[in-house]
Parts: structure tokens; sequence; C-alpha cells
């Protein structure tokens, strides 16, 4: 499991070189997921500049469907899809966070491609940055995963023989929560501390296996708990955090 502990490209109006609208470019670092990017064809190129250090590339989009495909490229080399880095996943859900070894990008590019010309793919949000590893897997029996579930509610109006006569269906954030216990206290003062300095300002997402990028969640209206001491030693800590989901299903 990662999640992501800084995001460098807050504020950073990137530089459209296939696809490019009306749209501000400017909307796809910004955290308002209403402010949004909807590409002038099947294809969206966005072109990032050099960037040192990073372990995480997260992408929120929809209007791609099951076909379609989202990339993270090191740099231009290349045609199509071929690049130094160049990670991509079918995406029922809409969200996709690729974690790996910590890179300097000569120049980070994202395609969002739908792979069918009468789809324009729009981007809410992307975020870059270190990503951190959660120590002992992460995640404890009960871990509710997210990433496989869809946010829709339903109500069902029934008739006089209670048989089901109407029905309506609507969106509604998913819940979601990690406890990890038998944390080592350098951790907690360290890589957790900065992750919590994110979540309270920013969008941060999680991604509970590196080899399936679309099989992410981003996480929101985060609650922590105050660490809590281990009962048989001083090096160990708990942590948890609750929080808001967002997945695109």
């Amino acid at each position: 499991m990662f999640i992501s502990k800084t995001n460098i490209l807050k504020g950073i109006s990137p530089l459209i070189i296939d696809g490019a609208s009306s749209d501000l470019p400017s909307n796809i670092t910004n955290a308002d997921f209403s402010a949004n990017y909807t590409g002038s064809g099947e294809r969206v190129v966005i072109k990032f500049g050099p960037k040192l250090n990073l372990s995480y590339v997260a992408v929120s989009a929809f209007g791609i469907g099951s076909a379609g495909r989202i990339v993270v490229r090191n740099g231009e080399s290349g045609p199509g899809y071929d690049s130094v880095r160049g990670e991509y996943a079918t995406v029922d859900n809409h969200v996709c966070m690729f974690a790996f070894p910590a890179e300097d990008f000569t120049d980070l590019v994202i395609v969002v491609d739908s792979e069918n010309p009468a789809v324009l793919p729009t981007i809410n949000y992307v975020a870059a940055g270190e990503a951190v590893e959660i120590p002992n897997g992460g995640e404890v029996g009960g871990y509710l995963r997210n990433s496989l579930i869809p946010a829709t509610k339903s109500r069902t109006i029934t008739g006089e023989n209670a048989a089901p006569v109407a029905n309506l269906t609507y969106k509604q954030s998913l819940r979601g929560s990690l406890t990890l216990p038998n944390m080592r206290s350098e951790f907690v003062r360290g890589d957790w501390f900065e992750f919590q300095k994110l979540a309270a300002t920013q969008p941060f997402f999680i991604v509970d296996d590196i080899n399936s990028p679309q099989y992410s969640v981003c996480g929101f209206e985060p609650q922590f708990s105050a660490p809590r001491a281990h009962q048989a030693t001083r090096s160990l800590e708990n942590v948890s955090i609750n929080f808001r989901v967002y997945n695109g299903l």
C-alpha cells in the first residue's frame, strides 16, 4: 500500500500539447473537482516540464471508459506510449495512482486517452510528488477496498403489495478508514506526520497494489486520531484515519 505524502503540482498550469480546448489548463491541478479540463479530441497530452524526485503520479479523469488508458511518461521520447516510464491501465475506476521508485523526470508527461473519437476525456485533477509505502503491508483485517465499489445509493418505492414500483439512484461519497497498529515511532513522526499535513489541505491518494494503479482512491475530509502509545514498548505506536472517498465509480 502506498499513500501520497506531498504534491508538487499544486497551482501549476501545465502545457497541453495534444487535445487542447478552451478550458483552463490550471483546472487540472485545481483541487476543486468541478474545475475540469475536457479535451478537444480523444487524446489529451499534458506536459509539466522537469520534476525531481517523483515517486507517484495520480490522475482523476472520466469519460474514458474501460477501453481507455492513462499513461505516465518520462519525457516525450518514442512514438505513442513508448517512454522511459510507460505505465498504463484500462480504467473503469476513474482514479489512478501510479507509484514507483523515486525518479527524476526530464519532462513529466501524462496521456489521457479514450481511444474512441466519439468520446472526449475529462481530467478532474492531477497530483504528483513523494509517496510513502506503509510498513507491514499497510492494511489490517477488515480494511475497506473502496476502489471496488460504486458510490451509488438507491431508494425504492413499493406498491400496495410491497413490490417495487419505482427506483431512485443517486451518488454519495463512500467512507474509508485506515488503522495502522504497531508503527515505529520514526514512521509516525516522519512520513505519517508529513502525510497528515498534506491531507489537511489537499486531496490525497491511496493505491493498494503498486501493480494495479487503476484500483486507487482519492481521499478527502480526513479525521485523524492522535497516535496511541503501544502497551508494551515506547518504540511502537498505533495510528488511524477516517476519511471520505472518491473513486469515480
